[in-house]
């Protein structure tokens, strides 16, 4: 019984770290889930468990100097900051 109790926590969390976080995440951070699950996944494969952890603020991180550095200086096309709540 106890074997089976651990099993159903591992599949809750599972589901809520790669199904619920990135749909919440996108929402709010407007960060597409896709790039946060690669990040996650690569920062397990290259760095270890401990730096999972860091994947998503790093992805964001990425992401904004993506935009900053390349989408707006490069190209001269500035992005609105999308906020929470505004269309």
């Amino acid at each position: 019984m106890g074997k089976l109790f651990a099993m159903s926590l591992v599949d809750i969390f599972v589901i809520e770290a790669s199904l619920v976080t990135p749909l919440v995440q996108q929402h709010t951070v407007a960060l597409p889930p896709a790039p946060v699950m690669l990040a996650v996944i690569a920062f397990g494969l290259l760095c270890g468990l401990p730096e999972v952890l860091l994947a998503t603020p790093l992805a964001v991180v990425a992401i904004v100097l993506v935009r900053l550095l390349y989408v707006e200086a490069v190209l001269g096309k500035k992005e609105e900051a999308m906020i929470h709540g505004e269309d």
